[in-house]
């Protein structure tokens, strides 16, 4: 089991290293301790699982917001076509061969995020799942991809304030732009229990760890079931001044435990210049 200490490895990590963030150099690194119910990490950050298109191959793509349903995310072929058709639909500016890489490493995730999924599960009652020994077929992943400029603040920051997810689990990666904010658990208050966005800690003196752009974070959200964790405290990081450039975020999630869909159908606008595609 390979552990990489967050105050050795990444910049963005300049304190006592929290209990319950740890970087990790694979996917399997991080599933032993996922699969830990001693273990009280919480979030949990793949050193460079989702770098394969550079950042600065973003610069001319327009604003967009991208919802994927992929089915069966271990039918490597199945799933990056409908990617790269689904992302060719969608994205402009990005070129074939990033399209195409990107399609790739999409699909990549959602197998190693589907068997995350699996080893999270530490309650002896949970049924249909195999506690890590990786032979069940991985389940259906909603994927969202995220585009926007940092010349609009709040598309740039769509959650601004500290929460868990009302979810088991979740993948973000952050594939251009500063990565997602995370708080220690040291420093989280005792947070209520008044739904997924209820603020818990909003001081200018609680200083927030960045994980690294590129890095794949499988967070544990409100509705993991079992061991000794709480769930990842996290935020978006504020946009800053407008500047050009964009911020591009993956989220993926369990399609059975994944919040709704938006109403929106094909290229509904949702914001100034931001186009939704629902793709199913």
């Amino acid at each position: 089991m390979l552990i990489m200490c967050l105050l050795t490895t990444a910049s963005a990590f300049k304190s006592v290293p929290p209990t319950n963030i740890a970087r990790f150099d694979s996917f399997g690194a991080a599933r032993d301790v996922l699969s830990s119910k001693e273990s009280k990490v919480n979030t949990f950050a793949v050193e460079q699982a989702a770098a394969a298109v550079p950042a600065d191959a973003w610069t001319n793509v327009a604003p967009a917001e991208v919802w994927l349903t992929l089915p069966s995310p271990d039918d490597a072929a199945a799933t990056r076509k409908l990617l790269r058709e689904g992302l060719c639909t969608s994205l402009r500016g990005l070129s074939d061969d990033h399209a195409e890489t990107l399609a790739a490493m999409i699909g990549a995730l959602s197998v190693e995020y589907s068997r995350c999924c699996e080893f999270g599960c530490l309650d002896d009652c949970c049924s249909g799942h195999n506690h890590g020994h990786g032979h069940e077929k991985t389940r259906a992943v909603r994927a969202k991809l995220s585009i926007a400029a940092l010349d609009d603040a709040r598309a740039a920051q769509p959650c601004p304030k500290f929460h868990a997810d009302t979810v088991p689990m979740r993948l973000i990666a952050t594939l251009a732009g500063r990565g997602t904010e995370v708080l220690s658990d040291e420093i989280v208050d005792d947070f209520g229990k008044n739904g997924p966005t209820t603020l818990l800690v909003d001081r200018a003196d609680v200083k927030p760890l960045t994980m690294t752009p590129g890095d794949a974070v499988v967070l544990l959200g409100r509705l993991a079931k079992g061991g000794a964790r709480r769930p990842s405290v996290h935020r978006s990081p504020p946009a800053g001044p407008p500047r050009p450039g964009r911020r591009v975020v993956l989220v993926l999630d369990e399609e059975e435990t994944a919040p709704p869909p938006p109403p929106d159908t094909l290229q509904a606008e949702v914001a100034k210049g931001v186009k939704r595609f629902l793709l199913q």
